[in-house]
């Protein structure tokens, strides 16, 4: 399991379990030397499992790696998370590096990658095939969204309508921003991207109010109410 790539290859199977045993040196009446194995006693000693396990996980990696880019400018993108999905099942995630690169150990086989970043549409490619001790390449140039502005207010939701001041907190992957209500009308203002998926995490600044949070999916921008329930 740890090297899909041994399965079969009796063999390098047989060589890697020699090569990792806890080697046993016998006495058989000649002088006890460090090289005396293997030898018709102890043969190549006694199996050491997790020392064969690690040796196996070795063998069978390879590398999947690619640069994400602006596709308009081709200037590399940092901070982009990559998705890497084997088997239709989430592989693991990463982010792009300075220089937009990212690089990633995997076992052969037929990958899925997904790239995002906020102000880009995601972009997916199926059918990644790796092979054992390969390294292949994959690069995506994200195409960027339009910047359109949201406005709106956080008020009580309690009937009265109430205008609060609130921290708003709205991620995305590669994206955090910050902004306040005013403390006497409750509104707000900010720019964010068309077709992006955000998070939004209302906190009133008074005491006594729940948190909100959701996801929006923002549109061609426009109003987005905000109304907080009492404790």
């Amino acid at each position: 399991q740890a090297a899909p790539c041994l399965v079969g290859d009796y063999a390098a199977t047989e060589r890697l379990i020699e090569q990792t045993a806890t080697q046993i040196v016998y006495e058989d009446g000649s002088p006890l030397t460090p090289t005396n194995y293997p030898n018709f006693a102890t043969g190549w000693g006694e199996i050491n499992a997790l020392a064969a396990v690690q040796a196996a996980a070795t063998r069978c990696v390879s590398t999947l790696q690619g640069v994400v880019s602006d596709q308009s400018t081709g200037q590399p993108l940092q901070g982009a998370l990559v998705h890497l999905y084997s088997q239709a099942k989430l592989d693991r995630y990463l982010t792009s590096g300075p220089a937009g690169a990212y690089s990633a150990p995997v076992q052969a086989g037929t990958y899925t990658v997904s790239v995002s970043r906020a102000g880009y549409a995601a972009q997916t490619v199926s059918n990644i095939v790796v092979g054992t001790s390969q390294t292949v390449s994959q690069n995506f140039a994200l195409a960027a969204l339009e910047p359109v502005q949201i406005s709106g207010t956080a008020r009580d939701a309690s009937g009265h309508g109430y205008p609060l001041a609130a921290r708003i907190e709205i991620s995305a992957p590669g994206f955090s921003a910050t902004v306040y209500t005013d403390a006497f009308t409750g509104a707000y203002q900010t720019t964010l991207y068309r077709g992006q998926l955000y998070h939004f995490a209302v906190t009133p600044i008074l005491p006594g109010y729940q948190i909100l949070e959701q996801d929006i999916n923002i549109g061609d921008g426009g109003v987005i109410d905000f109304e907080l329930l009492i404790n």
